[in-house]
């Protein structure tokens, strides 16, 4: 697959960090990473019925340069300024790497 200049995003790359609240338990405070350059394809809007009612949740493919260096469990800024993706798996092509992110 030839990723194409054109169609790639910049999208930032966070570690999950948590820091202690001050209360009980730990807070999510990501620890930015770095940046990498995708093509972001979004998948359907998924909606299931559960018991307190109907989840919609948003998936998106990413595919990148086999160097990139993206792990499941990083948070990515894919729709947004600020991470609202978790990276879910991660495979690797030939000559790219596709991950598989869901919107948190």
């Amino acid at each position: 697959m030839q990723l194409i200049r054109r169609n790639l995003k910049r999208i930032d790359i966070y570690a999950p960090d948590r820091t202690d609240s001050g209360y009980v338990g730990k807070k999510l405070s990501p620890r930015l990473l770095g940046y990498i350059n995708a093509e972001v394809q979004p998948e359907e809007l998924k909606a299931t019925e559960k018991t307190e009612g109907l989840s919609v949740y948003t998936a998106a493919r990413l595919y990148m340069r086999p160097d990139a260096g993206v792990k499941c469990g990083d948070l990515a800024a894919v729709f947004g300024g600020k991470p609202d993706c978790r990276v879910v798996s991660v495979m690797p092509g030939r000559d790219y790497l596709m991950a598989r992110v869901e919107r948190i």
